[in-house]
């Protein structure tokens, strides 16, 4: 009976150890992949407002029937690339 009482909280020890192990690495694992996306976005949010920027700005040229040459493209956007998640 007293072999009970010690294998009892040693296996219970054992496996509140292991959950919060995996527990741990999942949450680890969490916050990598947000930093990771929330990195992307950011790329992404940066590159959408530069293009909407140089389209508003062939808008513009348009409106005021302004000839060719339009606007430049802008440089920044050519150095900005998708990380893939």
């Amino acid at each position: 009976m007293i072999e009970l009482y010690v294998a009892l909280p040693s296996a219970l020890a054992l496996a509140l150890g292991a959950v919060l192990t995996y527990r741990a690495a999942t949450t680890t694992s969490r916050h990598s992949r947000i930093a990771k996306l929330e990195r992307r976005q950011d790329v992404l949010e940066y590159r959408n407002r530069r293009l909407w920027t140089y389209c508003r700005q062939l808008i513009d040229h348009i409106y005021r029937r302004q000839g060719p040459p339009p606007p430049a493209w802008p440089d920044d956007l050519d150095d900005v690339e998708d990380e893939k998640a």
